[in-house]
């Protein structure tokens, strides 16, 4: 039978007499929503966020008090808003263009507030683009700025509460006004349980004691409590108890007394060792997850044969998880045979390697084990706790797997779209050919990854050709500049050289002369002391004034001897300059030369036999032009035998 409690679903206006525990956290919000249009509602994810509006602040109105939407993004908010506005006009109602037009005429309709309430709104961050999120701010915006009977509630786990940044821009008061949903702790998990086993006629001894047990059982490190968990705790442990308390027979009679409208629960009891034998959460939800799956899993094969894959029903769940660890809905349709996925069916096929009947048969297996819920027009996991225990057991290469399948095919879509011009990106390219071997793809989807391959390696090669080409025009341009320095360096090294020829000329000359004026004044001097014309002192002077002349004779020898050593040094460094030059063109024409070799041997090895032949004759010049280099002309020979052999691309095995 069914158990009374929620499992994952949250609580309802219906609900308001065993939600329990959240009477603080009512009155606030409560309070908030008329102090300012525009609330954000945040907290952990389980901590009954969406209970607390459709259950809690909703027990607060009237129906003539407000007008909720409860809006989710869908394919595209903006879109959701609109569609979700417009199914609310009356028959032959035309919904204006802006959403401030669209709320002022709802108003004007049943004049009552209305209330815009984006339930986990960080999917517009999780899958939706800059310009969905722009248009959605913008609208906002004017809607505020319209002051219309309205209120906005953004509600949405705090750990996504940074990416509001982007939109305060356009929406300044966005953190203005905020209200954090805090994770239960033990009093009111208490209040919770106990009010809901005594609703529930199930009866717990020690009560205090045994249902701190249960909390402890239940709560996950300093996070406490999530309220999902508890649901499917409490849903789990009322199921296996009746089974236990009530034999088959008493079941069947139980269940026809039971279909009273309010229904009528059996007593049962919860006992200190039931408690600690089933568990806690992670053990529980683990176990429900693994029963569900074993249990499709082989209803799977028994409707369907033994070619059903081993994980397909996990991979069928997998495909409702974000890359983020989320809930990601998709849209759906529902007809006489039950649910189908509607979005990229084929992709989504491709991914849980089923037939369409076999993913529609576990879509509705799904659905009545309320693991999956319908949502507007899309279906999604029952609560994002399923979507983070999914995600941690996904292995490295599932999600490798299923990422690099829509990858492929986004790449496809955008390739067609484009008519041939947008190829996917070489990463997708070399991703998709690391797990080549394991990929599930479709004959059409695996031409498009061939032909994207080969047009890559066609452009890749006309890429490596154009940039050895510029790095060979600006070697040989690099190789000229050095050239022009090297020669400028010579021409300078040979102007000082002659300079210094002609310095230690002049000053030769210049000894010469002072040696013949230090002669003279010798000469003068013995004349003058022999003759005795001057006198003792003026002799001596005299003799002073020819050693002085000696000394500078003397000296200007040294000079002319370095300048003439200086000369023969200049003279080598011009020899040595003009020897790297013939050394640098050299080596100039040898990088040339192996450039070009190199290029025509890729072509040649990629089979590309029409660029090899260009590339070879651009070679032959250069051979051409250097008869005496035997090393050039060995290659070339073996360069064109070899393209003589080359094999097209599209003729390789």
């Amino acid at each position: 039978m069914k158990s009374p409690f929620k499992f994952l679903d949250a609580y309802e206006l219906k609900d308001r007499a065993v939600f329990f525990g959240r009477e603080e956290e009512i009155e606030a919000l409560y309070g908030m929503v008329f102090k300012t249009p525009l609330l954000l509602l945040y907290g952990l994810s389980g901590t009954g966020k969406t209970s607390l509006i459709r259950c809690g602040l909703a027990s607060r109105f009237s129906a003539p008090n407000w007008y909720p939407f409860f809006i989710r993004r869908g394919e595209d908010l903006n879109e959701s808003i609109r569609l979700a506005l417009g199914n609310a006009l009356p028959a032959g109602k035309t919904l204006p263009d802006t959403l401030p037009e669209q709320v002022s005429l709802l108003f004007r309709n049943y004049l009552r507030p209305v209330y815009l309430i984006f339930d986990q709104f960080e999917e517009l961050f999780i899958l939706g683009k800059k310009e969905e999120q722009l248009a959605f701010a913008r609208s906002i915006r004017a809607l505020l700025d319209a002051e219309l009977p309205c209120k906005i509630l953004m509600v949405m786990r705090e750990e996504f509460i940074g990416q509001l940044y982007y939109l305060e821009k356009e929406i300044p008061g966005i953190y203005d006004f905020r209200l954090r949903v805090e994770p239960m702790g033990l009093k009111k998990v208490q209040e919770v349980i106990s009010g809901s086993l005594q609703h529930f006629q199930v009866r717990v001894p020690d009560a205090e004691r045994n249902i701190e047990r249960m909390y402890n059982n239940i709560s996950v490190g300093k996070s406490g409590v999530q309220l999902p968990h508890l649901q499917v705790y409490l849903d789990m442990f009322w199921r296996e108890d009746f089974a236990r308390t009530y034999p088959a027979v008493e079941q069947a009679h139980l269940l026809a007394g039971m279909a009273a409208d309010p229904p009528v629960y059996p007593p049962l009891e919860f006992t200190p060792e039931e408690i600690d034998n089933f568990g806690n959460i992670e053990s529980v939800l683990a176990r429900f997850l693994a029963e569900q799956e074993r249990s499709l899993q082989a209803e799977l094969r028994q409707q369907f044969g033994n070619g059903i894959p081993e994980q397909a029903v996990r991979q069928v769940l997998d495909l409702f998880v974000s890359e983020q660890g989320t809930k990601k809905p998709r849209i759906y349709r529902r007809d006489e045979q039950g649910l189908h996925l509607s979005d990229t069916e084929e992709l989504l096929l491709l991914l849980v390697q089923l037939s369409p009947a076999a993913l529609s048969y576990a879509l509705n297996q799904l659905y009545e084990s309320r693991l999956l819920r319908e949502r507007d027009d899309a279906l999604e996991l029952a609560h994002d706790s399923l979507a983070a225990l999914i995600f941690r057991e996904r292995s490295d290469e599932q999600r490798k797997i299923s990422d690099l399948l829509i990858r492929l095919q986004n790449a496809q879509r955008e390739f067609e779209l484009s008519e041939g011009q947008e190829l996917p990106s070489r990463k997708l390219l070399l991703d998709t050919e690391e797990l080549l071997a394991v990929l599930p793809l479709s004959p059409e989807l695996r031409e498009f990854y061939e032909q994207s391959q080969a047009e890559w390696q066609r452009r890749a090669a006309t890429e490596q050709e154009e940039a050895e080409r510029r790095a060979r025009n600006e070697e040989i341009a690099k190789g000229a500049e050095e050239e022009a320095r090297l020669r400028r360096v010579a021409e300078k090294a040979r102007r000082r050289a002659n300079l210094g020829a002609k310095l230690a000329s002049g000053l030769a000359i210049a000894a010469v002369v002072l040696g013949f004026l230090a002669f003279q004044q010798s000469q003068q001097a013995t004349l003058d002391s022999d003759n005795a014309k001057i006198s003792e002192r003026e002799a001596l002077t005299q003799k002073k004034k020819a050693e002085q002349l000696a000394d500078e004779a003397k000296d200007l020898a040294t000079s002319v001897a370095l300048a003439r050593d200086s000369a023969v040094d200049l003279r080598r460094i011009a020899e040595e300059a003009l020897q790297k030059l013939s050394q640098e063109t050299a080596a100039k024409e040898q990088l040339q030369f192996s450039n070009k070799a190199d290029i025509v041997q890729s072509f040649v090895n990629a089979g590309y036999c029409d660029l090899a032949k260009k590339a070879l004759d651009d070679l032959m010049p250069l051979v051409k032009k250097y008869p005496e280099r035997a090393e050039f002309q060995e290659a070339a020979k073996e360069l064109e035998e070899q393209v003589k052999q080359c094999k097209p691309l599209n003729t390789q095995k």
